[in-house]
């Protein structure tokens, strides 16, 4: 679970250094897409429980939606999406 937690926070660690450069932004999105579809997570069965979790906006970045599949020891990512802000 550790190295899928760091894939995420690597992305962010290097857009707020690089300040959302061309050339970061499509770092970013091949790190969540790796993480994404790493094959030796596997594919959730039956049995697994099924979470969302959102994240909130920090600084420039924005919120994300995360799908996971847990089961009693391991988290597997399905999907990471941006969130869409609601203008109030």
């Amino acid at each position: 679970m550790r190295r899928r937690i760091e894939a995420v926070a690597g992305y962010y660690d290097s857009m707020s250094k690089l300040d959302r450069s061309e050339e970061t932004t499509r770092a970013g999105e091949a790190i969540l897409k790796r993480a994404v579809n790493r094959p030796e997570w596997g594919t959730p069965i039956r049995g697994y429980r099924i979470r969302m979790m959102q994240t909130t906006r920090i600084g420039p970045f924005p919120p994300l939606r995360l799908l996971y599949a847990l089961d009693d020891d391991t988290m597997y990512l399905l999907w990471i999406g941006v969130v869409e802000e609601l203008a109030l």
